[in-house]
């Protein structure tokens, strides 16, 4: 990339830019790779369990 191709504050133009693929997915079809506590926290939320502590003994 040359300097010409960067904005006043060294950043590339947003086309140029690529961003994480983000989705949205309903409760009932969450994807398998999900972080742990994540996933454990929206498992509570479907029981309506209203708190939950994880990691601490």
């Amino acid at each position: 990339m040359e300097s010409r191709d960067l904005d006043k504050r060294g950043t590339p133009p947003t086309e140029q830019c690529t961003e994480p693929q983000r989705n949205w997915f309903g409760l009932d079809v969450l994807p398998d790779e999900m972080i742990p506590y994540a996933a454990e926290a929206l498992a509570h939320y479907r029981e309506g369990t209203l708190y939950s502590e994880r990691g601490w003994s």
